[in-house]
Parts: structure tokens; sequence; C-alpha cells
């Protein structure tokens, strides 16, 4: 059964669009779900947010941080709602920390080892497009200050990265999607994913 979903990509994909309407289209259809995201909503989250903005810290402090944050989201939110049969969707996961910790120099296979207890999502979407013009124009589009990922080189470097990450997982099950693509297609692709394997 698929009962634990993943969204991640590049910013300026959309996770958190196709995140929140995935749940919305799930408890239309009378799923017992939950969103979620990482960072969480906690004061370890808003700080690893400040500092993506702020860049106020070290690469190998931020792995720590955002392992930290993990931990308290998987043993406090994921396992026990997965456990009582909850469908959980989480916008952004481990894919996310193992890509963008890499950019700054983290050994890959460092990222993996600490990640390996955590978890194996049940499906992994991934939204991508090839062309960093477009997530520069979508980040832009949002206003607010930009963090140290979202620059056109940073982008590139990232869209490469989650184009392998099929190939750093392998034993996963990775669905990737256009991020190009209406909405309403995203989600009904993933929706016929999890109704065929339910």
């Amino acid at each position: 059964m698929i009962v634990f979903i993943t969204i991640d990509g590049p910013d300026g994909t959309g996770k958190t669009t196709v995140a929140k309407a995935l749940y919305d289209f799930l408890k239309e259809k009378g799923q017992d779900c939950i969103y979620t995201a990482e960072p969480t909503d906690t004061p370890l989250g808003r700080r690893i947010r400040e500092l993506l903005r702020t860049g106020d810290a070290t690469p190998s402090e931020m792995t720590k941080l955002f392992i930290e944050d993990r931990i308290f989201h998987v043993y406090d939110l994921i396992i026990p709602e997965r456990f009582v049969g909850k469908t959980i969707i989480c916008d952004r996961y481990k894919y996310s920390t193992v890509c963008y910790q890499h950019l700054q120099g983290e050994p890959l296979e460092m990222l993996i080892e600490y990640n390996a207890p955590f978890p194996v999502p049940d499906l992994s979407v991934i939204l991508l497009t090839e062309n960093a013009e477009i997530l520069m124009d979508r980040i832009g589009g949002r206003g607010g200050s930009r963090d140290i990922f979202e620059t056109k080189t940073a982008l590139e470097k990232t869209i490469s990265l989650y184009q392998n990450m099929k190939n750093i997982y392998p034993q996963e099950h990775f669905l990737y999607l256009d991020a190009c693509q209406p909405i309403e297609k995203t989600v009904q692709a993933i929706y016929d994913i999890i109704k065929n394997n339910n």
C-alpha cells in the first residue's frame, strides 16, 4: 500500500502547491491523510529556514540541523501517523538534504548514511524541468528574499542531482513528473499510482 508519499524537486517546481492539491484531492476521495513539510514548523525548522536565507551556517552545521529536524519529524509525526493508517503527504524529505547539502560540498556517501535510518517513502514524487530560467521566474514571482540555492547556477546543478536521485537510491520507488504541466494532471498521475497499488 502507498501511505507515505513525498513531493520533492528543485526550488520553484511547485512542490508545496502539488502536495497541498494532492492532500485536498485525497480528502475529497474520503482518504484519511495529513499534509506535512520539511523543514518542520518548529523552532528548529524555523531556524533552518532563517539560516537558508542568511547563509550564516557552515554546510556541516546545516546538515546536522536538517538531520535533527528530520529525527523529530519522523518519530513525532510520520511514524505515529503511519502506524494508525493515515496517508502522509510530505513536502520535501531526505532527498532535499542529499541534493542541497551535496551541492554545498558535503560527501554524498555521508549524506546517504546519515539518512539511512529514516523510513523509505512508498512513493517519492520528483517534480522537474530542465529549464532553470522557468524556475528562476517562478521564484522571482513569489516575492520575498531568496535563499542561497535560488540562483540559476545552483538550480542547474540541483536539476542534475534530482535527475540522478533514482540512481542514488535505486531500490526506491520514484515518480518523475513535469513541473510545467497543469497541477490537475500531476495530481491525477500521482493518484493513479496510489489507486493501482492500494
